[in-house]
């Protein structure tokens, strides 16, 4: 056994030398210095700038994740929420996916870095996504890719 996770350990290694493997970590929670500027989203969907001077308002703020080191930072999590209301509302989405039945496929998407493109593929009784809708049909992914396209990047 030692010796299988000695080989999968060297097949990383020199993966990770090439580049093929692209890790992609998100940073911990930006807190700026008192006086700093930062960026929040206002409820109508519209980032807006503030001073940190540790009010209340302020660390309710970071309580919730919505402090962000710039304005793009938080302009791309407003596209993000945007685009997930979005794809909730279309044709074909499964609103209630019956996980406890294994003949009910649920399809999905998801982007393949193998690939560089967005796929579908489908479960049965594994939910390995919680953000994204399912939907009942390969179809209906396959007309959510068609339409939204490089739009679904902000996904990533």
């Amino acid at each position: 056994m030692d010796k299988i996770k000695e080989l999968l350990q060297a097949a990383i290694d020199e993966l990770e030398k090439t580049n093929v493997v692209e890790q992609k970590t998100r940073p911990r929670q930006y807190v700026p210095e008192n006086g700093e500027e930062y960026f929040y989203i206002l409820p109508r969907g519209e980032v807006s700038r503030e001073r940190w001077d540790r009010y209340s308002i302020d660390r309710y703020r970071l309580e919730i994740g919505d402090v962000y080191r710039t304005e793009e930072e938080a302009q791309k999590v407003v596209d993000r929420k945007k685009l997930i209301h979005e794809l909730w509302q279309e044709e074909g989405v499964l609103l209630e996916p019956d996980w406890g039945d294994e003949n009910q496929l649920k399809y999905y998407l998801y982007y393949s870095y193998y690939l560089a493109k967005w796929v579908k593929s489908n479960h049965m009784l594994v939910q390995s996504q919680f953000e994204l809708p399912h939907f009942e049909s390969k179809e209906a992914v396959e007309a959510i890719i068609e339409k939204y396209g490089s739009r679904l990047d902000v996904l990533l």
